[in-house]
């Protein structure tokens, strides 16, 4: 795993040679923004006020312009869209075509080379995103601004369910990080067009192939509401297949669990995780796992040769979590608090990749590129108001995850 993730990012390097060549700043690392653990999910009723205030941090304070970066480099913009993204299909790296022409007026890209897919505006998410703060009021990197977070004035979107990144914009690697969780947003709670919400809390999951995952989250839904769960194997997004492994579950309460017995097509390799809610009014809302199930070729408790996750007794010297109970065989669902249970050791053999995981890795290395940063002591984020209302996040083991909130906003 570790040769094929530094092939993944000589790779990388060989594919932004050109860029780096003439962007003084282009091997400094970016500046994510930093979720400090915020709610699976987040209602706001516009029938008592249509602004959500967001809370962020930052892991350092970032402001040094270099002479060679746009004058406003440096700087972080937060993005609603309504729907979550696959896996599969990360967010393209510019928001407008202005943002590809300022960096071009600097050296740092051809803009020929800047495709209609690579740009927010023109991309397919074109009709399904909205600016929280316009690319003129981007955000100073610094702790001050962090503190003071960023207020979110939904007035003017369609009632639905919405997720929000934060944006860095420090071209030519501009780079998103994407908040946990949904942003449902309602004129009246509980109405007859309520949409359905739902988001997928699991952690990096990793289990062996003869381990059941437990896929888990929240939920908001109508009485009567169903949910369903599928899975597709890790590739190219044009050749996704999606297996159903759990179909019309009722919805029970405010959280879900549904369990995954690996199939064997996956196993030695991973598979993204999708769930879908549906409710009796015809609408329906899908989530996904944020990055992909790893089934690894072992059985819990081997320490198989070879293994790049390693565990007491093991001889590998990786690190790693698995989730799940050994020695299930099929996939259920239920709706309802979450239980609790033990993995086996955290080794075992994969076989060799196809071709096209190379490029899954570069996809992955740059999602990850996103996530909290190595001195994310510097934190400082402000609480958030909670409410009774409850959410959960899937078990992972050994290691055990505490449930998420959900923040009703009234």
């Amino acid at each position: 795993m570790a040769g094929r993730l530094t092939h993944g990012l000589l790779a990388a390097a060989v594919v932004a040679a050109p860029e780096l060549a003439r962007a003084g700043d282009g091997l400094e690392p970016r500046t994510p923004v930093l979720w400090d653990d915020p709610p699976c999910l987040t209602i706001v009723d516009r029938g008592a006020s249509s602004v959500l205030h967001i809370y962020y941090a930052i892991p350092r304070e970032d402001t040094e312009v270099t002479a060679d970066e746009v004058e406003d480099s440096r700087r972080h913009q937060f993005v609603a869209f309504c729907r979550q993204e696959s896996p599969q299909l990360p967010l393209p790296d510019w928001l407008s075509r202005n943002d590809v022409e300022a960096a071009a007026a600097k050296g740092l890209l051809d803009p020929a080379n800047i495709v209609p897919a690579e740009v927010l505006e023109e991309s397919a998410w074109a009709d399904c995103f909205a600016r929280i703060n316009a690319d003129a009021d981007r955000r100073p990197i610094t702790f001050a601004a962090a503190t003071a977070g960023v207020a979110w004035d939904t007035a003017a979107l369609a009632p639905g369910v919405y997720t929000v990144s934060g944006y860095t914009w420090h071209p030519p690697f501009n780079v998103w990080s994407p908040r946990p969780g949904v942003v449902k947003i309602v004129d009246a709670l509980k109405a007859t067009d309520d949409p359905p919400a739902a988001a997928v809390s699991n952690a990096e999951t990793i289990i062996h192939r003869d381990e059941v995952a437990t896929i888990a989250g929240c939920v908001d839904a109508l009485p009567g509401s169903t949910i369903s769960a599928a899975w597709a194997p890790v590739g190219p997004p044009d050749e996704q297949a999606w297996t159903m492994f759990a179909s019309d579950a009722p919805v029970d309460g405010d959280s879900f669990s549904i369990e995954f017995a690996p199939p064997l097509a996956i196993v030695g390799d991973a598979a993204n995780i999708r769930v879908e809610v549906a409710a009796p009014n015809g609408k329906s809302y899908v989530a996904y796992l944020r990055d992909p199930l790893t089934v690894l070729g072992s059985d819990a408790g081997s320490c198989e040769a070879s293994g790049f996750i390693g565990g007491p007794g093991c001889a590998s010297t990786g690190a790693g979590a698995s989730t799940g109970d050994s020695g299930a065989s099929s996939s259920t669902a239920t709706t309802g608090p979450q239980g609790d249970g033990s993995g086996g050791c955290n080794c075992g053999a994969a076989p060799p990749r196809p071709w096209w995981f190379a490029w899954v890795i570069l996809v992955t290395v740059r999602r990850r590129l996103t996530r909290r940063a190595d001195d994310a002591e510097s934190l400082r984020a402000r609480p958030h108001r909670q409410t009774a209302c409850r959410a959960a996040r899937a078990p992972v083991r050994p290691r055990t995850l505490q449930p998420r909130r959900c923040l009703r906003r009234r």
